[in-house]
């Protein structure tokens, strides 16, 4: 089965540059790893609000 594209679950990331989108891709999946969840949706935020500038 082949890995679906975190755009289709959050299309704003089309907004983004590419490597801006790898880095927001990374920085939300060691997010999703900790024990943090506030933590992880204020990065989720963050990077929504920069692609939407």
């Amino acid at each position: 089965m082949e890995h679906a594209s975190n755009t289709m679950f959050f299309p704003w990331m089309l907004a983004l540059p590419p490597d801006d989108r790898k880095a927001c891709e990374r920085d939300l999946a060691e997010d999703a790893r900790t024990d943090q969840p506030l933590a992880a949706a204020a990065e989720l935020t963050s990077w929504e609000e920069t692609a939407a500038s």
